[in-house]
């Protein structure tokens, strides 16, 4: 081979691998600056103006170009209310699958040129449609940043003249006309403030003055505080609390009777046996020990203490029959040997019983000491006496509607069981009838007031009627006596009354409980001047405060107690209090002066009494309180009255109305 053509070819070689060699750099180059990352710096922000800012954050905001859509939803009327979809929690044997597609629009240098103006543009590029705020029930907020710039020169230069020149606000026309728009929010927001505590604690209507300064009170759990509860697994096990009694004079002795949980079939088979009733005597120094346990052949549904000789105990059983204790055979030294030797509590029988005709048909449902100026004899049956004495006669009423006068001092002798022969016998007998036909009339509570001095009283019927009563009337005629003076209608319960209570600071004001409702009534009016909303569960109890006039206390099935304090409000309960989870039965306060707090005494269906200590309000004045809650009964009596006049006006109008019409359809049916 020519050695030129082979020159020839190696240059060409050389020169090709030359060019393949700068091709190779050059590509290597273009992809070094395709995919060179660069740091992102900040850099200081430069504006003039506001108005160049303004323009800039315009730019990099995208407006909406057309109206938004809305979008409503609707489904037909025959899907309402069906199960459109069934959730469950176990798997699906086909679960569902979501295939992955591409968008054939999509292309990738689009994508990176919408990637890159994103970069560049920050925030101010919305990619995403803009959210709006909608009302849900949620406590999620959606975070956003946002950011504020200015300078004091954007604002403060151009009125940097006018300021040093104002004397006065009135100089400045837009400062004056903001301040005469606000001063009249501002000056009854002043007002409000020094009116209305909007700091107040609501739960502090109850607390005391301490309370008010840094003390207790304040709120619910030191407003009222379960101090104890008394249980005994012998005698109160599953038992219903009857009734409960402070000892008078002590605000450390407290008792309670119980009776057995039985419906109606169960009372029915066990009617022919004797179930042993019993009084339980708990005391504040003793930790839930039994001091003292009174028995009875029967089961005890009430009881009283008597308040002068509080070792006289009076009870009333579930069959009509009144029975009567006396503790000084325990506290006696002398007479203790008498009783059975005992480990525990000592057992202290009764004294004697009424005889089963000398007594009621029916359970005794309340008994009630007389007042301590009046006497009732054989053949007189009300004598005042001219000076205050010990109270040793007592009334007891039962479902029969019989109530009976009882002498308690008598002389039995100290050994109980030489008392069996001796027949007592009531004083007195009134039986309940209604005026207008003389029927019997059922009875489920009894009131006399301690400082009375006359012969009426209240009584509570079965069908829920408050009676006004007088043991002294007399037979006219040959007829039976009319003893029912007067009967208070209201809404009609076709129950018992569950309480009667009478204020004690005001003796014409009267509070009875029903199943549903409670009422207050005054002796003035015939009708409620008050009463309450239907409760969706049934009452029980119900008792007024020792302390405060317008405060009273409502237990229910559920377990609550409700306060209704009238000065705050009347249309619903001020406070309420959940003492247990099982029925509330009964309820009764310490009434002792010398007591700051009030105590509270409640029993449920387990065989519970719960102490319950409820601070005093002392900041209110009591006077003052007690005057103004007076008026507040007095407008509602007005009331009431007036919307009676009212229907009565109405009443004889629409039988007017009625009386033309029939004229006019009797005359078109003649001319016919």
């Amino acid at each position: 081979m020519d050695p030129e053509v082979e020159s020839e070819k190696s240059e060409e070689v050389t020169d090709q691998e030359v060019d393949e060699s700068s091709s190779a750099e050059e590509e290597e180059e273009d992809n070094s600056k395709q995919f060179e990352i660069k740091d992102i710096e900040p850099k200081p922000y430069e504006s003039k103006t506001i108005q160049e800012t303004e323009d800039e954050v315009k730019s990099l905001t995208v407006p909406a170009t057309r109206p938004l859509l809305s979008l409503k939803i609707a489904k037909k009327r025959r899907y309402y209310g069906q199960i459109m979809t069934k959730f469950s929690t176990t798997e699906s044997a086909q679960p569902l699958e979501i295939m992955h597609m591409r968008d054939p629009n999509f292309k990738k240098e689009n994508y990176k040129l919408t990637l890159e103006i994103g970069l560049q543009a920050g925030c101010g590029i919305k990619l995403l449609p803009q959210p709006k705020g909608r009302g849900f029930q949620s406590n999620y907020f959606i975070s956003s940043q946002k950011t504020s710039i200015y300078s004091k020169e954007d604002f403060y230069d151009e009125h940097m003249t006018l300021i040093d020149k104002i004397e006065d606000v009135t100089e400045a026309p837009k400062l004056e006309h903001f301040i005469r728009n606000v001063e009249v929010k501002i000056e009854e927001a002043l007002q409000s403030n020094e009116t209305i505590d909007v700091f107040h604690d609501e739960f502090e209507i109850l607390g005391d003055k301490e309370g008010e300064s840094g003390g207790s009170g304040g709120n619910l759990a030191n407003l009222m505080t379960e101090t104890r509860t008394f249980y005994n697994l012998d005698f109160t096990r599953e038992k219903t609390i009857t009734d409960i009694q402070w000892e008078p004079g002590k605000d450390n002795v407290i008792a309670a009777c119980c009776v057995e949980n039985f419906d109606f079939s169960e009372r029915v088979e066990k009617s022919g046996s004797n179930i042993i009733g019993t009084v339980m005597i708990w005391s504040f120094a003793e930790f839930n020990s039994i001091i003292m346990v009174l028995k009875a052949p029967l089961e005890i549904t009430c009881f009283r203490f008597n308040p002068n000789k509080t070792n006289i105990i009076v009870g009333g059983t579930i069959s009509g029959t009144v029975v009567i204790w006396d503790t000084k055979l325990v506290n006696d030294k002398s007479r203790r040997d008498m009783l059975p030797k005992q480990h525990e509590a000592p057992e202290l029988n009764l004294l004697t019983s009424s005889g089963i005709f000398d007594s009621h048909k029916g359970p005794v449902r309340s008994l009630c000491w007389l007042p301590t100026q009046v006497k009732i004899e054989r053949k007189n049956h009300f004598l005042l006496l001219p000076d205050p004495q010990d109270v040793t006669q007592i009334a007891t009423l039962s479902e029969d509607g019989l109530i009976l006068f009882w002498e308690t001092n008598f002389p039995l002798d100290k050994n109980p069981l030489k008392n069996a022969d001796y027949q007592w016998q009531p004083l007195l007998k009134v039986q309940l009838t209604r005026p207008d036909n003389r029927n019997d009339i059922g009875g489920s509570g009894i009131w006399i007031s301690p400082s009375q001095k006359d012969t009426q009283f209240w009584a509570t019927s079965d069908s829920g009627d408050l009676l006004r009563v007088d043991w002294l009337a007399r037979a006219i005629d040959e007829g039976r006596p009319e003893y029912v003076k007067k009967i208070y209608f209201g809404d009609v319960s076709y129950r018992p009354a569950l309480s009667l209570q009478v204020s004690p600071f005001f003796s014409d004001i009267v509070l009875t409980v029903h199943d549903f409702h409670f009422t207050i009534w005054k002796d003035s009016c015939d009708i409620p001047i008050f009463q309450s909303y239907y409760h969706a569960t049934y009452l029980t109890c119900g008792a007024w405060s020792p302390m405060r006039p317008a405060m009273l206390f409502i237990g229910r099935a559920d377990g609550r107690i409700d306060v209704w304090d009238f000065l705050d409000q009347s249309h619903k309960e001020s406070l309420y209090h959940n003492i247990s989870g099982q029925r509330i039965s009964t309820m009764t306060f310490l009434n002792l002066k010398k007591t700051h707090n009030q105590i509270l005494a409640t029993g449920d269906i387990k065989g519970n009494v719960h102490i319950i200590e409820i601070h005093r309000h002392a900041s209110k004045d009591v006077e003052r309180e007690k005057k103004t809650i007076y008026e507040f009964w007095c407008k509602e009596e007005e009331r009431v009255s007036y919307f009676a006049e009212r229907f009565e006006v109405r009443s004889e109008e629409f039988r007017q109305q009625e009386i033309l019409r029939r004229q006019q359809q009797h005359n078109q049916a003649q001319s016919s």
